[in-house]
């Protein structure tokens, strides 16, 4: 993939900044995507958890409980199946598994594939500290 075609890059034509729903100078701009997006989101959040809340208020003493040990199960499971995931993309499995003529099309020196590992782990670790955050506060609660 060239350079002009990768996401964030500037584009060879314009010269402008590229971004996921066109150029950064285009509609709200980059800080009024960013803070539009993020309210959205927020939004987002609201409504799922008020509504999450209904329907688990709303089960009976057992399907509260078989949600709480499916949650509580299944976060773990699932948090512990993505390390080796983790680990292989990190340390560059991936190349052993795309063409050879892929790899070639796309070099990245080795401070580029440092920061695409740090963004992967970032990504990564964000779910699992604010799923250890949140069991905290509940279990600190609970009490």
């Amino acid at each position: 993939m060239g350079a002009s075609r990768r996401f964030g890059s500037p584009s060879a034509a314009s010269g402008k900044q590229q971004l996921i729903w066109g150029s950064a100078s285009a509609g709200l701009g980059h800080d009024g995507r960013i803070v539009a997006s993020t309210l959205a989101t927020v939004a987002a959040v609201i409504w799922i958890g008020i509504f999450t809340r209904l329907i688990f208020v709303n089960m009976d003493e057992f399907g509260q409980q078989a949600s709480r040990v499916a949650w509580y199960w299944g976060a773990t499971v699932g948090l512990l199946a993505s390390l080796p995931i983790l680990v292989f993309v990190e340390f560059g499995g991936l190349t052993l598994v795309m063409s050879h003529a892929a790899v070639a099309a796309d070099p990245y020196t080795p401070a580029e594939g440092r920061a695409r590992a740090n963004i992967l782990r970032l990504g990564f670790m964000i779910p699992v500290l604010t799923q250890a955050v949140g069991f905290l506060m509940v279990r600190t609660w609970w009490r």
